[in-house]
């Protein structure tokens, strides 16, 4: 660590407390440790604390009440959660609280020591944003890149300032995110919160309450906390992934749509919905329709108004302005040099398919800024694709140096963040964590 912090420790268990206390200490970190809640409250109110690592499961009380009283005493604080039982509800509830990260025992310590870095990181990171944002004002959102969603401008300045409700059809990939962000920043919404829930990703059991919030008691562990639909206030709900929302809770998004009221689970009293809803689907609704899978009413409900993203082999005309946006990104992103593209490379990326669409694309121009020791930039197509111009060096690495190559290159760019590292090569953080293994026996 670069300068010297101070971190509040409170773990109910005497071992792992000095382990902790004694792993932090080593790396040159001051260190204030204990195992209830009231003591930890006492120095809170003595001591200035950049980071703590809080136990769910405290002598007299929880973590997460702890958090959320120590939240406005310590708002500059990077806490990490520690729990060896708990549900993913619980930690779900511990990062709504105000938790940056989450550690499940058994971990080693220098995972202790390297997500407490990234979460004193992260915070510091949004404490100058936010100031940034205090001296220079709200910050434009990007307009979408490229003439072949014109006619997308144009429809979407006719009705962003309306209630209706949008649905967003398109391909895996093409963009229908960005384009709900620009709905919203053309809405006069704006300075109202933009929140996105991802239907695919959420377990049917957690879709209700991620949307209509809980009340104490509602359900086993349940706590009071809003859900989507009141913590969007009068700004924009995206629901992504539509299509994949089950039956049953189709029914119950509807009846909100239609009487615009809602209320939380456990809970009787009706809340008003004040938010925009705009629905997005890689899915063919008419046909999920017509084999039973979506409901008609709620499709005519979402889209009363429907527009299409087509995918990017149809506006072939945007890649090449994609791809110098793209590069600008991971620029200013990874500090690295500009530097010109190899004329070859445009006009095979033009000619590419791209089956993953914007993402893909996204995702190539990065990795070849990352991974390019050249002055003129050479993006190769993705592995395995198809009719790439480039020639194949004699002096190829086998493929599994390759990838320890490019492992190896993505973390340093990343300044050996391993969450950084994983999401950009697009793999999950323990996958990497086993590659790095193999690649450096020490980690």
């Amino acid at each position: 660590m670069t300068r010297k912090y101070t971190v509040l420790v409170v773990e109910d268990s005497p071992s792992l407390r000095h382990l902790l206390k004694e792993t932090l200490e080593d790396a040159g970190i001051d260190v204030i440790a204990t195992s209830h809640v009231a003591k930890a409250l006492e120095v809170s109110e003595q001591y200035y604390f950049d980071g703590a690592l809080i136990d769910l499961s405290l002598p007299d009380g929880d973590g997460i009440t702890l958090l959320q009283q120590l939240r406005p005493k310590q708002p500059a604080m990077a806490t990490i959660v520690v729990t060896a039982f708990g549900t993913m509800d619980s930690v779900v509830e511990a990062m709504r609280a105000g938790a940056i990260d989450f550690l499940k025992k058994p971990f080693v310590p220098e995972e202790v020591l390297q997500r407490l870095q990234s979460a004193i990181n992260l915070v510091a990171l949004k404490q100058a944003n936010q100031t940034l944002l205090q001296e220079t004002g709200p910050v434009r959102l990007p307009e979408m890149i490229g003439d072949g969603l014109e006619e997308i401008r144009k429809l979407v300045a006719r009705v962003a300032s309306t209630d209706i409700p949008i649905l967003l059809t398109g391909e895996t990939g093409t963009g229908k995110e960005i384009v709900a962000r620009y709905i919203h920043g053309k809405s006069g919404r704006d300075a109202q919160p933009f929140l996105a829930l991802n239907m695919a990703a959420l377990p049917a059991e957690m879709i209700e309450s991620e949307l209509f919030g809980t009340v104490r008691g509602a359900f086993t562990d349940a706590r009071d906390r809003e859900g989507k639909f009141e913590a969007a206030g009068k700004g924009t709900l995206f629901l992504d992934e539509i299509g994949d929302m089950p039956l049953a809770q189709q029914a119950k998004l509807l009846r909100v749509l239609e009487e615009g009221v809602f209320t939380r689970l456990g809970e009787s009293r009706q809340i008003p919905l004040r938010a925009r809803v705009i629905a997005a689907t890689n899915h063919q609704l008419q046909e999920a329709i017509s084999a039973g899978r979506f409901r008609a009413d709620l499709y005519f409900r979402l889209a009363a108004i429907e527009i299409p993203i087509p995918p990017l082999r149809k506006r072939r005309d945007d890649i090449i302005p994609l791809v110098h946006h793209f590069l600008a990104q991971a620029n200013a992103r990874f500090g690295l040099a500009s530097r010109s593209i190899e004329p070859s490379s445009l006009d095979a990326l033009r000619e590419y398919s791209w089956p993953g669409n914007v993402r893909e694309l996204k995702q190539v121009v990065e990795r070849a800024a990352l991974l390019s020791q050249e002055d003129s930039l050479r993006i190769p197509l993705p592995v395995g694709r198809s009719s790439s111009p480039f020639s194949i060096p004699e002096d190829s690495l086998p493929l599994e140096a390759i990838e320890e190559l490019h492992i190896q290159r993505v973390l340093e760019a990343c300044h050996g963040n391993r969450t950084e590292t994983a999401r950009i090569l697009g793999i999950d953080r323990s996958t990497l964590q086993a590659k790095l293994k193999k690649i450096l026996p020490s980690t």
